[in-house]
């Protein structure tokens, strides 16, 4: 692991574990009294703002990672491969995000096998962010001089 790769790993952590945490808490906040129910809810949109946060740090990362190359498929190879730490970072943020919900709201029933699915899907949409962000930076000179 390189120093790019291990740099966006733990800023894509810290963000999306961020996000969701604070959209957890606002929406337990909501109703103090009724917080159970509001678990659920909690739950996904902090998933959403773990999946939108995950995204936009795979393109950032993704057009580090091929910043200075003129191959397209170069460029969509380091955006594959830098959006795979970028989401299991992002895998790692919705863990935490979900230990810190069930610790806010005790009684709550958070199914793990739905946390795997919604982890799934944020390396999904981490790995084809980062690609299409590395395969568009890199390009040969003269596309720049054609536009």
């Amino acid at each position: 692991m390189n120093r790019l790769q291990l740099r966006y790993l733990i800023v894509s952590f810290v963000a999306t574990a961020a996000i969701a945490i604070l959209i957890q808490l606002f929406l337990l906040t909501l109703l103090e009294s009724n917080r159970t129910l509001l678990a659920g809810a909690a739950l996904a949109a902090g998933w959403w703002g773990n999946l939108s946060t995950a995204a936009l740090v795979a393109i950032m990362a993704g057009r580090k990672a091929a910043t200075g190359f003129t191959d397209p498929r170069v460029g969509k190879v380091l955006g594959t491969a830098i959006g795979l730490w970028v989401g299991i970072g992002a895998i790692m943020g919705l863990v935490i995000s979900t230990l810190m919900l069930g610790g806010q709201v005790p009684g709550s029933d958070i199914r793990p096998g739905l946390i795997l699915i919604f982890g799934l899907i944020s390396l999904g949409v981490s790995l084809i962010a980062a690609t299409i962000a590395g395969r568009e930076t890199a390009h040969p000179p003269e596309a720049e001089e054609e536009a």
